[in-house]
């Protein structure tokens, strides 16, 4: 598009006196080379438009402003039209090629973003931007009079003869009010100090459950006895009353306190499975779910406890690798022991960042540096690692980063990708939904589909 602009400031009478704008009826120019785009004159042309506003649209509010100070100009069209055949032909051009908001943008954040013009002129119905046909040379007529200056030529101010002219479609418009000064209020009463909450005093088991839904991946403790897990929604219980179903809020379940655990996902009830949590480990119920509870591609039996060891994964809504379903997925984990460590800087104890992993583009660039885990990688503005918007395939939250295994010289991810459109190896796309353990130094691939490259890296552990 920006081939066109060159001509267009030519015909303004940008390029100096030494330049003369090109006659009728000659051939236009060639296309300028490849290259050319670094020999346009954007500021020319932007000081053309700017230099139109000041000196045809304020003076004419200045104007209005004696009878009617309120008002100020609303610009709703803007049309030009060509009076020579070859910028015609350049004109019609430049708009095929070029994007009519786009222009529209241009303007009112370039050229009329000044001070005059923006207290003046309102450009918030501005939307419509037209290149109007040639008009028709007209038939010869006898000469012109040089007495009757209604016969002379258009020309353009300096001399030159006029090419092409704006017109403007305006409304005057009540300039906005300003906001009323604020009025002061009251003085606030005396702040008291609020009780402190009280503390989960379950006792806790050594069990975890690590969630994958449609959130960034986490790790749930599971304290000693009964915890429900549902999608937070207002339901019916068994005593016929209802309760809104929060994250972290206790409620009775059949004569018993437990503890609720939100998750996300389109086929999950509001209570959806119970999971009851003893010294020897955890076993699983489902609560009688609309669309099932399913231990890998077996559906349990509702109202039936089931035993859950370590590394079991449970499927709510549907079974592992439906893309109808995207089923959220637990975990049942042992919990890691906690060790202390600093959280706040102090001048005897900075906080250090801590280089976990490196992540290193196949196609070079910056290395991304990992410092803390869970680690999500996507094109959501919220990822730690932001994906560009050209790798349409790539999901909003496509991989996460869970665990590091030192020793193993390992690393576990989890595919969290619609499609499950996640390559490493030889490994399954249902292997990754569930979470696997891939060789330090490995290489992934999010989002390859045809014509999509994706989105190729190494994980590189830090030395």
């Amino acid at each position: 598009m920006q081939q066109y602009w060159t001509p267009l400031a030519r015909v303004l009478g940008l390029y100096g006196d030494t330049e003369a704008a090109p006659s009728q009826g000659t051939a236009p120019p060639p296309p300028p080379p490849q290259d050319q785009h670094l020999a346009t004159h954007w500021p020319q042309l932007f000081e053309a438009f700017r230099r139109h506003a000041l000196e045809e649209w304020v003076p004419a509010c200045e104007r209005h402003a004696e009878v009617s100070p309120k008002d100020m100009m609303g610009l709703k069209a803007l049309a030009i039209t060509p009076h020579d055949a070859v910028i015609a032909q350049q004109l019609s051009h430049w708009q095929r090629e070029g994007s009519t908001q786009d222009l529209v943008r241009w303007l009112v954040q370039g050229p009329w973003n000044v001070p005059p013009v923006l207290h003046w002129i309102d450009f918030s119905g501005f939307d419509s931007l037209t290149v109007r046909a040639a008009p028709q040379a007209p038939a010869p007529a006898e000469p012109a009079s040089r007495f009757d200056w209604r016969q002379q030529p258009q020309a353009a101010p300096g001399g030159k003869a006029r090419v092409w002219e704006i017109e403007a479609q305006t409304e005057w418009v009540e300039r906005p009010q300003a906001p009323a000064p604020s009025v002061p209020e009251p003085p606030m009463p005396e702040p008291t100090v609020p009780e402190s909450p009280a503390r989960d005093t379950a006792p806790v088991s050594g069990w975890q459950i690590k969630v994958s839904d449609a959130r960034p991946a986490r790790a749930m403790p599971l304290p000693l006895g009964l915890a429900i897990v549902g999608q937070e929604k207002t339901v019916r219980l068994p005593d016929g009353t209802t309760q809104a179903l929060k994250d972290g809020t206790s409620l009775a379940w059949e004569g018993q306190d437990a503890k609720y655990h939100a998750v996300q996902g389109a086929l999950v009830s509001g209570l959806h499975l119970a999971l009851r949590t003893g010294a020897d480990g955890v076993q699983c119920q489902d609560l009688g779910s609309t669309n099932g509870t399913y231990l890998g591609e077996r559906r349990l039996a509702a109202g039936t406890w089931t035993d859950c060891p370590a590394g079991v994964l449970l499927y709510l809504g549907g079974p592992a690798g439906d893309l109808r379903s995207q089923a959220p997925s637990l975990e049942i984990a042992r919990a890691q022991p906690a060790r202390p460590v600093a959280v706040e800087a102090t001048p005897l104890r900075p906080v250090e960042d801590v280089a976990l992993l490196r992540i290193e583009p196949a196609t070079g660039g910056a290395a991304v540096i990992v410092k803390r885990l869970p680690f999500m990688i996507g094109r959501d503005p919220r990822c730690d690692w932001v994906i560009g918007a050209e790798h349409a395939m790539v999901s909003r939250q496509h991989l996460v980063i869970e665990e590091i295994d030192p020793a193993g010289r390992r690393i576990r991810v989890r595919d969290l990708s619609s499609q499950g459109l996640t390559q490493c190896g030889s490994l399954s796309a249902q292997a990754l939904k569930a979470g696997e353990w891939i060789a330090q130094d490995a290489t992934l691939v999010l989002g390859a589909s045809a014509p999509y490259p994706g989105v190729a890296f190494a994980l590189r552990r830090n030395a």
